[in-house]
């Protein structure tokens, strides 16, 4: 398959799919599959990174339905040929060349090189007998072009097909004069093929050919003059489809233009951007933003350096995996929270246990608090037992003691002894404080996130 889809000058082209789906009477399924083999072989090729077509699939369907479509209008317009040529009384047309096509299917899918040479001598004959007959004419030409590699002789039958054609008006001129263009490119003719290119899109009806008709003109026109109003088209049709991205990468033509591949350089940087706009926009609407935090914890810090680290795991991503904005930013956010989860708990036990330490140590402080409340009480004691005393024995011992001056200095004494000591014994360390009140605010963050 890949060896007729892939030509050795140039590499693969859409156009040699739509004609081997019309010519092998594909499905869309045959054909998808087709498609994906041929791009997967060429990314593979090119060192590339194949996965990224599993990001296109909506993309790749659309593009093999429009495929599909085009072959069954071919296959309607051919039927509608023979079957107004078959009651023409003139007509040099006979059940072989009626046939012929069918006979050229059936040897393409049993890829038997005897069935083709034997079908080569029959077009030989039928395009002698009936010149105008364009559908025969563009099955000898396809046979030069993709089974024996003899493009003079494919550009000679293309020419003739496409005078034919075009006086029929026939749906067929688009898929002649793109290979004419082809054929002249290979040839070196650049000048004719751009010409046989414009001509071909002036016959592409269909709104879902046209984004294919403008790739091809970008192809052409990028062989006279590789200008910016090539790179311009070309960014539109990729933001349009991604899967011209991965076209642009394959394409041959397009290889030698540094500008071009710039340009797709510029298009994976711009989708890291706004993956990082977006998940940044999610971030602050996320619960953990909007929560206070300690001030250790950095909001911005934290997105920045935790987006770093999957900015290097995006830049080897490809363009259309990137495409996939709102779903890649969901999926860093829902990362960024689990992580932020993550230190806020550890940050919440840290500080339990700062609580705890800081705790122990001030223990030493409570108990000395203590001791000058008891001290206070017994010295309250001491005091009124030995007044009580003086009072009642009139003992000569307490006579020189003067009550009233020292009562006031145990009273002031006792009193301050007894609220320090009470202070102390009830105090906490001032650091817990803002432990208490940091401890709190990641409880509360971490809480109202559940």
């Amino acid at each position: 398959m890949t060896d007729i889809l892939c030509q050795p000058r140039y590499g693969f082209q859409r156009l040699y799919l739509e004609s081997h789906a019309y010519l092998l009477g594909f499905n869309q399924q045959q054909t998808n599959n087709a498609l994906q083999q041929v791009l997967c072989y060429k990314l593979t090729q090119e060192k590339l990174n194949s996965g990224s077509l599993k990001s296109l699939k909506i993309e790749l369907l659309k593009t093999t339905s429009t495929i599909v479509d085009k072959s069954r209008e071919l296959e309607q317009a051919r039927s509608e040929y023979y079957k107004a040529y078959k009651h023409d009384p003139h007509s040099n047309l006979d059940q072989e060349a009626v046939s012929l096509h069918n006979s050229l299917q059936n040897a393409l899918k049993d890829d038997s090189s005897k069935q083709i040479n034997d079908i080569k001598v029959k077009l030989h004959r039928q395009i002698k007998a009936n010149p105008s007959n364009f559908w025969i004419v563009f099955d000898m030409a396809w046979v030069y072009f993709h089974v024996d590699q003899d493009m003079q002789k494919a550009e000679q039958e293309l020419i003739q097909a496409a005078d034919y054609a075009l006086q029929e008006k026939s749906p067929l001129i688009n898929l002649i004069l793109r290979y004419l263009a082809y054929t002249q490119l290979i040839l070196g003719k650049n000048k004719e093929a751009l010409e046989s290119i414009q001509a071909a899109i002036k016959f592409s009806p269909t709104e879902q050919e046209c984004p294919q008709s403008i790739f091809e003109s970008i192809q052409f026109n990028c062989l006279i003059d590789a200008s910016y109003k090539q790179q311009i088209m070309l960014q539109k049709l990729i933001r349009r489809n991604p899967l011209y991205y991965i076209y642009t990468q394959i394409d041959e033509l397009l290889h030698p233009y540094k500008n071009i591949q710039s340009l797709l350089l510029r298009f994976h940087i711009e989708k890291l951007e706004q993956i990082k706009k977006c998940a940044y926009k999610q971030w602050q609407a996320s619960h953990f933003y909007q929560a206070e935090l300690p001030e250790e914890f950095d909001k911005e810090a934290f997105f920045n350096n935790d987006f770093q680290s999957y900015q290097a795991l995006l830049s080897h991503q490809t363009y259309p995996v990137l495409c996939n904005v709102e779903k890649i930013s969901k999926k860093i956010i829902k990362q960024l929270n689990t992580i932020a989860n993550k230190q806020l708990t550890m940050s919440q036990t840290r500080y339990v246990k700062k609580i705890i330490e800081t705790q122990k140590q001030w223990k030493k402080v409570n108990q000395f608090g203590g001791i000058l409340l008891y001290t206070a009480i017994i010295i309250s004691l001491a005091s009124i037992l030995l007044w009580v005393t003086a009072i009642i024995t009139e003992a000569p011992i307490f006579a020189d003691i003067n009550w009233k001056t020292l009562l006031p200095k145990l009273v002031i004494t006792v009193s301050l002894s007894s609220v320090i000591g009470l202070m102390l014994m009830r105090s906490t360390p001032p650091m817990n404080r803002k432990h208490f009140k940091q401890k709190q605010l990641l409880t509360n963050a971490l809480e109202g996130k559940k």
